[in-house]
Parts: structure tokens; C-alpha cells; sequence
């Protein structure tokens, strides 16, 4: 069904014009249905041009300047209505797709503006995007707009990839820090990672800290294989190479923080780690 808010504690799946909607679909349906959240699915509509509304009354005459004015506004308002139509009929197609997977009760919104900024007000659980949007097929940049969405959101998000499919095998990056423990935490509450193949990886030498997570993890009833990472390529590589080596379909792990693996999730390596995963990410708030 369609709505006008935005539902509390539910997911989100974010569709565009892209072709990664149908991902977004699937990793939507998978979401929701693992955590036992609603499902609602939006789609944005741009800001309509105001152009119509300038003062064009030095330029030409009033009676010419009335007429095109009026024109403007009539042509804009059929943009509008145009562009609602295409946003409904978008949302349908996805609902049909959601529904298809198994996932009936969803509901189906459309706003006006700026994804970040919409998704910056809603007290949701998790917001579910396509690593290449509408406007990065068009630039040929990936993720133009994701390292500004994950910097606002309060929120967790995740970023799949094309073709996607429910993760068999998921990989945890822990960083040892107060904000991991969290997160650890966090992912014994849930039925996340119940039933999967799952890897706790940590760069570095900590091997207490990353045996007390995988302790937590085991007494929730979690089975995860300890890894630590040691090498000379970047964080990000490392975690990269070792999710291609061990076939890993999903990367979970936290936004921001002073630790060094933490680091790279905010700046320019944001976007490196967007180009470079071979593997969709889960961003835990």
C-alpha cells in the first residue's frame, strides 16, 4: 500500500531508475524478512524548477511576459504530474518484485528532494541503496552520493551489489574498539548471521580483543571463524583479497571512529572501499 510516512524501526529500499533497483529489491526482501521488519519502499522525486516564476518585465512586455508565464507554469505542472506517474509506476514494478520474492505487506512512498536529506529525518533500522544509483550510471561515477548519505545517517545502511542474493558466507571487520564491541553486541541480538558461513576478520595484533568478540559471538550461538589480517596493502585491499579468497557475500562492519580500520570509512576512502568491494557491505549503526 502506499504511504505517507515513513514507518518507525523498518527498512528501507531505496529505488531509482537504475538497473540496480532489482537488487535493491532483493536485498530489501532478505532485510526485512530476516529481521522481521516492515518493508517500505521509496522512491524521489527531484525538485521541480522554479524557473517559470522570474521576473522577466524589463526583458519583454507584460502581455508577452503573462502569456509565457502561464505556459511555463502549465509545462512544469505536466512535468510534475508526469514525473509522479513515472515514480508510481517505478514503486509498483518493485512492489511486484518484493512480492514475487515473498514479501507482500509493503508499502510505497514517493518524496520531493534529496535522498540524504529525507532518509536524515527518519528514525528507521536499516536503509537499503545500490552501490550504482540513478545519477552514477548516467556519470559514470560509483557511489556519487553514498559517502553524503552514510556521513548524516543515523541509521544502517546497506550498499548491495548487482545480481544480488541472500549471503551464505558473511565477513565481520572488527577493530577491537568501544564502537566494535558495540557492534558485536548489536549482531548477537539479531538473527543476522543465524544460519550463514561467517568470518570475524581483524587487522592487526590483537588477538585477545578479537577472541573476546568471537567468545561473545559463540555464547549468543553464533559460530564464526577468527581471522587476523596482517599484510602490506591498504585496509582496504586486505579485507577485499581476503573476501574474494574465502568466496565472503556480504562485509558487515561500523561507520567512523579514531581506530586505523575504522578510519577509511570516512573521507575518500568511503568511495575507495565502494570501488573496490567485491561484495555487498553492511554499515552498522
Amino acid at each position: 500500500m502506499a504511504a505517507d510516512i515513513i514507518q518507525k524501526n523498518c527498512v528501507i529500499g531505496c529505488i531509482d531508475r537504475s538497473s540496480s533497483a532489482i537488487a535493491v529489491c532483493q536485498a530489501s526482501v532478505w532485510i526485512a524478512q530476516t529481521l522481521d521488519l516492515p518493508l517500505t519502499l521509496l522512491h524521489m522525486n527531484e525538485k521541480i524548477s522554479t524557473s517559470a516564476h522570474h521576473d522577466l518585465s524589463g526583458i519583454i512586455g507584460f502581455d508577452t511576459r503573462e502569456t509565457l508565464l502561464n505556459e511555463l507554469v502549465d509545462i512544469e505542472e505536466k512535468r510534475a504530474r508526469l514525473t509522479r506517474e513515472e515514480g508510481r509506476q517505478l514503486l509498483m514494478r518493485a512492489k511486484k518484485i518484493t512480492q514475487d520474492l515473498g514479501l507482500h505487506d509493503v508499502n510505497t512512498l514517493q518524496r520531493q528532494g534529496t535522498l540524504a536529506e529525507v532518509l536524515n529525518q527518519e528514525d528507521t533500522h536499516i536503509v537499503v541503496l545500490g552501490r550504482r544509483g540513478e545519477q552514477s550510471e548516467l556519470t559514470g561515477h560509483i557511489g556519487r552520493q553514498l559517502e553524503g548519505i552514510i556521513r548524516l545517517q543515523k541509521n544502517s545502511v546497506l550498499i548491495c551489489k548487482r545480481n544480488f542474493t541472500p549471503p551464505k558466507k558473511m565477513m565481520i571487520a572488527f577493530d577491537g574498539s568501544e564502537e566494535g564491541e558495540r557492534i558485536i553486541h548489536r549482531l548477537t541480538q539479531v538473527k543476522l548471521l543465524a544460519d550463514s558461513d561467517c568470518y570475524l576478520v581483524m587487522y592487526g595484533n590483537q588477538d585477545c580483543q578479537l577472541k573476546k568478540a568471537q567468545n561473545q559471538l559463540h555464547q549468543a550461538g553464533i559460530q564464526v571463524k577468527a581471522n587476523l589480517l596482517e599484510g602490506d596493502n591498504s585496509i582496504v585491499d586486505e579485507l577485499c583479497n581476503f573476501a574474494v579468497q574465502h568466496h565472503i557475500d556480504l562485509i558487515i562492519m561500523g561507520a567512523f571512529g579514531h581506530s586505523r580500520l575504522r578510519q577509511f570509512f570516512t573521507g575518500s576512502h568511503t568511495t575507495e572501499m565502494i570501488h573496490k568491494t567485491p561484495v555487498s557491505l553492511l554499515i552498522i549503526r
